[in-house]
C-alpha cells in the first residue's frame, strides 16, 4: 500500500512537472512579439513609470490608475537589466537605452507570476484531492486568456497569482490556527490590492477562514483582525506613494471610479458579457462543469469537511464577479482573478462525475478513463486558442512591415501622427502624436501641421464600411484621404496579422502653415 501510494505521488509530480513545462512554453512563445512598435494597450504605462524612475530617481509614480507595486517590481527588474547590459558593454550611460529594450525582461517576470499560479492551483486543489488538483491545473495551464496576458506588462496576472497565493495560504491559516499564518494570508491578500485595486477583495479568504476555526469568538475577531492590519501594512509598503502623495491617489482615485461608472440602461448585462469572455476560454463544457462544482461546492456547505471548500472557492469568485460586472469597463482580462477557481470547481465536477459513473459501474478504470476524458475535452479548443495567439504574434505582421517602412523611409525629425494607437515609433527619432481619429476635431491643427500620418482600420474601417450609419464622418474621412498621397498600406491576411494601415504625406496649404506658426 506504501509503495502504491509513493507510486501514486511521484506520477503526480511528473504531471504537475509537465504541466508546469508546457504552460511555460505556452506563455514565453512569442515572449517578444510586437516590441518596439505595437506594445499592448497599458503596457507603456507601467514601463515608461518604472524606466522614468530609473532616470530621475523619483519614486512617485504620479500615477494612481494602478497601484505602485508592480511598477516597483518592474524599476527593479530594468535595473538588473540596465547592470547587466552595462557589464556587456551594451551601455555606458541611461540615456543610451530606451524603454523598449528593458519591455522583455519585464514579460518574462509577468511570464513567471502565470507559471506560478498554475503551481498554485495545484497546491489548492490538494486540499481536496490529487485527482481535482492535476484536473484544476491542466486547465489553468491552457487558459487562453490567462497565456495571452501572461506574454504582457500589465498587472491583471501578477494579481491573480496573489489571489491564489491568498487562496492557498488561508487553507494554510486555517490548518495550522496560528496568527503568523493568517498574517501572511492577509499580506497576500494586501500584494494582490497593491498590484490592483480590486485584488483586495481577495482578504475575505482569510477573514473566512479565521471565522469557521474551531475556536472562541474572541480568537476568530482576533485572527480576522490580524488579516485585515496584515493587508493594509503590505498594500501601504508595496504602494507606498498611496499616503506620502495622498491628494495625488485620491485625485487619480476618483478619476478611475468615475471612468469605471456604472453600466448604462439599455447596454448588455456585465454579467452576460463577462460568462460570454468565459465560454470563449473555457468553452462550453468548461463553463458547465465549472457552474456544477459550484452547485456541488454549495450543496455540500453544511459538511464539516467541505464548510471551508466551500468558503474559500465561492464566496470570492462570486462577490468579485458582481462587483467587475457592474463597472462600464468591460475587458476579458478583468475576469482574470476569478479564473483559478473556475478550474478548481470545474476539477471537482469532472472528478465527482467520473467518480458517479464508477460507482454505477463497479468498474475501477472508469474513474480516471472518464476525468481524463472531461479535462481532454476541455483542454483542446484552449490549446489551440493559446497556440493561435502565440502563433498570430509571433508573425510579421501590418505593424511591423510599417514600423520598418517609416524607418527605412521617413526623414528623422518628422512630425509623425498616429491613428488609434496603432504604431508606437522611437520619440528619440520622431515627433509622434497620437490621436483617437484623424478626422476629430480636437486633432485637426496636430494632423494638418504634421508631415505624415499613419492612419488605421482601427478607427476607419467602421465609418468606411458604414456610410450611412454617420454620414458627417464617413465624409471627413473621405476628404481626409483625397487630400493626401498614400506612401504605403499595408493590408492584413491570415499569414499577416493586425490592422490595415495607410502611410500618408500631406502638404500643407499656406493656410495651414500660418495654423501652424
Amino acid at each position: 500500500m506504501l509503495d502504491n501510494s509513493r507510486s501514486a505521488e511521484r506520477a503526480a509530480r511528473l504531471v504537475l512537472a509537465a504541466l508546469l513545462v508546457g504552460g511555460a512554453i505556452l506563455r514565453l512563445w512569442g515572449i517578444s512579439g510586437g516590441i518596439p512598435y505595437a506594445l499592448a494597450i497599458d503596457e507603456p504605462q507601467i514601463m515608461a513609470r518604472s524606466v522614468g524612475m530609473m532616470r530621475s530617481g523619483d519614486f512617485n509614480p504620479h500615477f494612481f490608475h494602478y497601484p505602485g507595486f508592480y511598477i516597483y517590481l518592474q524599476l527593479a527588474v530594468s535595473c538588473v537589466q540596465f547592470m547587466y547590459g552595462a557589464a556587456t558593454g551594451r551601455w555606458s550611460s541611461l540615456e543610451q537605452a530606451g524603454m523598449e529594450d528593458f519591455v522583455v525582461g519585464g514579460r518574462i517576470v509577468t511570464a513567471a507570476f502565470g507559471v506560478l499560479t498554475i503551481f498554485l492551483v495545484y497546491r489548492a486543489g490538494k486540499r481536496i484531492g490529487p485527482v481535482q488538483a492535476l484536473a484544476a491545473a491542466a486547465l489553468m495551464s491552457v487558459m487562453p486568456n490567462h497565456v495571452r496576458e501572461s506574454h504582457y506588462i500589465l498587472t491583471d496576472v501578477p494579481t491573480t497569482f496573489f489571489v491564489t497565493l491568498a487562496l492557498v495560504l488561508s487553507y494554510r491559516a486555517y490548518e495550522r490556527g496560528t496568527a503568523t499564518e493568517f498574517m501572511f494570508a492577509g499580506a497576500a491578500a494586501g500584494l494582490a490590492a497593491a498590484s490592483k485595486y480590486n485584488g483586495g477583495l481577495s482578504v475575505i479568504m482569510p477573514v473566512l477562514a479565521a471565522y469557521l476555526l474551531p475556536e472562541s469568538l474572541g480568537r476568530r475577531m482576533r485572527l480576522a483582525g490580524t488579516v485585515v492590519v496584515s493587508c493594509i501594512v503590505l498594500f501601504l509598503v508595496a504602494s507606498p506613494y498611496t499616503l506620502l502623495d495622498l491628494p495625488g491617489f485620491l485625485n487619480s482615485f476618483g478619476q478611475l471610479a468615475a471612468s469605471l461608472g456604472v453600466r448604462g440602461e439599455g447596454a448588455e448585462s456585465g454579467a452576460v458579457v463577462y460568462l460570454k469572455h468565459l465560454r470563449l476560454n473555457m468553452g462550453t463544457p468548461g463553463v458547465l462543469l465549472a457552474l456544477a462544482g459550484l452547485a456541488i461546492a454549495v450543496s455540500r456547505s453544511r459538511r464539516v469537511d467541505w464548510r471551508l471548500h466551500c468558503a474559500l472557492l465561492t464566496v470570492f469568485p462570486l462577490l468579485y464577479f458582481i462587483m467587475i460586472s457592474e463597472h462600464s469597463l468591460i475587458f476579458a482580462r478583468y475576469l482574470l482573478p476569478a479564473v483559478p477557481f473556475a478550474c478548481l470547481l470545474a476539477g471537482i465536477a469532472a472528478t465527482d462525475i467520473a467518480a458517479w459513473l464508477q460507482r454505477q459501474s463497479g468498474m475501477p478504470w472508469v474513474q480516471p478513463l472518464v476525468t481524463v476524458t472531461l479535462v481532454v475535452i476541455m483542454a483542446v479548443p484552449q490549446i489551440r486558442q493559446a497556440v493561435g495567439f502565440n502563433r498570430m504574434i509571433s508573425a510579421i505582421g501590418t505593424q511591423r512591415l510599417a514600423y520598418e517602412w517609416i524607418e527605412a523611409n521617413v526623414p528623422k525629425g518628422s512630425d509623425v501622427v498616429v491613428e488609434a494607437t496603432a504604431l508606437l515609433l522611437p520619440s528619440n527619432r520622431y515627433r509622434v502624436h497620437q490621436v483617437r481619429r484623424v478626422v476629430d476635431r480636437a486633432a485637426s491643427r496636430v494632423v494638418n501641421c504634421a508631415g505624415y500620418v499613419v492612419a488605421s482600420s482601427l478607427s476607419y474601417a467602421e465609418v468606411l464600411d458604414n456610410p450611412t450609419r454617420s454620414a458627417p464622418d464617413y465624409e471627413a474621412y473621405r476628404d481626409f484621404f483625397q487630400r493626401r498621397v498614400e506612401l504605403a498600406s499595408f493590408q492584413p491576411s491570415p499569414e499577416r496579422p493586425g490592422p490595415e494601415l495607410k502611410i500618408l504625406k500631406y502638404q500643407p496649404s499656406e493656410a495651414d502653415l500660418n495654423a501652424c506658426r
